[in-house]
This record gives structure tokens, sequence and C-alpha cells, in this order.
């Protein structure tokens, strides 16, 4: 593909063929992640629906190769994720199933064994409501299983995000995460987008490198205010003050020498 290398000239990572974004630092690479207000070549974040450059900032169209902060692409997976969700949920979606067809079946078998009428209508009618009823709880129960098993993954995934980023002084790309967290890039990416929030956590792009950081202003170490300004304006205080007593000493001195000679006189 035209403008995509081989090998990532920052970090020398392979990059997958068909990927437009390096699955060791990030780097975003093809001339559809070019941003035609900056020139930059940087991918883009969603802003409701539309995107926007993440160097500058300015609106940007989605094309086919633009990369999209945050998307999924299977090309840069670094290992498996195991499916989100628990056997308990597996199972009760698929209990909820086969409940729902042994109702149907249920009643079926009572019309052709009772007759369309009186009691057979009865039992039929009795069994699709108890088996459909029964089962649609039971795929129900095992679909809110599974979100809130997500659920809680995220947020064990974002709370070993924030251990990492303290570690790391506040400055995370996805692959550093991807690679301390044993997850897909895609994952790690998608992860740090939804943590970012414009102002506590910000996506910066390095111009030098074009990798994309991750930058969480509460964890970066602060700076210590200096001095040297109320220091330099201390000693130019104190000189003055010196340089003022020096003169009012020489004029008393010299008014001393003075009054004797005139008495003289």
């Amino acid at each position: 593909m035209d403008g995509i290398p081989e090998k990532c000239p920052t970090c020398s990572t392979e990059i997958p063929e068909g990927a437009v974004r390096c699955p060791g630092c990030g780097r975003v690479f093809g001339e559809d992640n070019r941003c035609p207000h900056c020139n930059a070549i940087a991918a883009v974040r969603p802003v409701g629906a539309a995107f926007a450059c993440l160097a500058c900032g300015k609106p940007r169209d989605r094309l086919p190769q633009t990369t999209v902060l945050g998307e999924p692409d299977s090309r840069m997976s670094l290992v498996p994720l195991p499916p989100i969700g628990t056997p308990r949920t597996g199972a009760l979606g698929a209990f909820g199933a086969a409940t729902m067809w042994v109702g149907l079946f249920a009643a079926g078998a009572s019309l052709a064994l009772l007759g369309t009428s009186g009691i057979g209508l009865i039992v039929a009618v009795a069994a699709a409501i108890a088996g459909l009823g029964g089962g649609a709880a039971l795929v129900g129960a095992g679909r809110r299983g599974a979100r809130d098993a997500e659920a809680a993954t995220n947020r064990a995934i974002e709370r070993r995000i924030l251990a990492l980023a303290a570690k790391r002084k506040g400055d995370l790309t996805a692959s550093d995460v991807a690679t301390a967290l044993h997850v897909p890039l895609s994952t790690a990416d998608a992860a740090l987008t939804r943590m970012s929030d414009g102002a506590k956590i910000t996506a910066e792009v390095d111009e030098t490198v074009g990798a994309l950081h991750f930058v969480f202003h509460e964890l970066v170490p602060a700076v210590p205010k200096t001095r040297v300004e109320v220091e330099s304006e201390s000693e130019s205080e104190s000189e003055s003050e010196s340089e003022s007593e020096r003169e009012s000493e020489s004029e008393s001195e010299s008014e001393s020498e003075s009054a004797p000679r005139q008495r003289r006189r």
C-alpha cells in the first residue's frame, strides 16, 4: 500500500499487511491519515457523529484507510482476548433457548395428542407460554450478565492503566498498556480512548516521531517553582539599600569635617 513501510521507522516493528498503524508504538501511516489543515499524518478521534484530527483538533473526513482512535483492528492484536462473560452467563443463554424450544415442542405435542379443542388447546397454550416466557427470561439474564461482566472487565483494565500511568509518570502509549496488561493493542487503545476526557487525560501526538501519547495530567510530576527572580530582586534591593547607607555616611562625614573649619574662621 502506498506510503506504508514494511517496518515502522520509529520502533522497527513489522507492519502487518494491510494495516495503517504500527502495532508497536501506534504510529499511523498513509495519505488517508494526512490532515488537510496541519498536513500531519495522524489518526482522528470521534467527536459526536464527526471526527477531529489528533494533531490540530480540526474537523476531518473519514476516508477508507483513516485510523479512528478507539476502534478495534484485528491486524494489530498482540494476544487473543478471552471472550467477555462467564460460563454461567453463557449457560443461561443456552438453557433459555433450549427452554423456549421445549415449550414449543410441548405445545405441538399437546395439540397432536389431545386435539385442538378443549383441554388440548389449554395445555398447548400453557406449555407455549411457560416455555417462551421462561426461556426469554433466562436469555435476558444471560445477556445482562454478559454486559455486567464486560463492564467489570473494563473497570479492572482502567484501574490497572491508572496504576501503570502512575509508574510511568503520567505518560502512556497504547503499546505500553498492551504489553503490560497482556491485552490486544486494540483493547488498550479503546480503553485509553474511553478514559480520555480532554482535560485530566488527553491524547497528544509526538510531532517528532508521530506516536500517540496519552497524558494523565494529575499523575505528571509537578515541576518545583524556582525563586531565582525573587532572589535577584531581593539582592538588588539589598544593594540599593547598602549604597544609600554609604552615601548617607559620606554626607555625615563631610558635614562633620566642615563644622570645625567654619568655627576657626
